[in-house]
């Protein structure tokens, strides 16, 4: 009898651990709405399905052409990648290589699996290019300044980052 109940206290308290190990509390849950985007998400009037360019959402069948192809439609214009509901497999990295992309699903209903035979890659590879001016600053600066003079400011914009390097071995040594 003793051994009976002791089962049973055992089994209930593992049924509550348990239970409780898969809920996350709400401090840290993540919206992923704007993942990371500190301003409003764009709307771009450029969509595309993936569905149109060869995706079956069946869990089984590989969407790597099909997210390439989605991609290349939109001719490295701003635009958004359309996942409707289902499960999608990818066997390789998904590849973005293009700026102003989006890839928009249907919340928890569009679920990307991926299986990449146990190779260790990424999932997603986002890859851009920074390009860089120079520009000759003809006077010093000094630390706190808020303004300098450039020779010239042509292919500067507002709103623009600046990095400013001095290469000085008398001030940096």
């Amino acid at each position: 009898m003793k051994l009976r109940s002791l089962l049973c206290i055992l089994i209930w308290v593992l049924a509550i651990t348990m239970g409780n190990a898969q809920t996350l509390p709400a401090g840290r849950i993540t919206n992923w709405q704007k993942a990371g985007l500190s301003d409003t998400l764009p709307e771009y009037g450029n969509v595309v399905n993936i569905m149109n360019h060869g995706a079956v959402a069946d869990g089984v069948t590989s969407n790597n052409i099909a997210f390439s192809n989605a991609v290349s439609a939109l001719n490295g214009q701003p635009g958004t990648i359309y996942i409707p509901a289902g499960n999608y497999l990818f066997t390789q990295s998904i590849n973005i290589t293009t700026d102003s992309i989006i890839i928009r699903g249907d919340g928890i209903n569009t679920r990307l699996l991926f299986d990449m035979n146990h190779t260790n890659e990424n999932m997603f590879n986002i890859r851009g290019t920074i390009s860089t001016t120079i520009f000759d600053v003809p006077n010093a600066i000094q630390r706190n300044d808020t303004a300098l003079t450039a020779i010239s400011v042509s292919g500067i914009s507002n709103g623009d980052y600046i990095l400013l390097t001095n290469n000085d071995s008398s001030i940096i040594f």
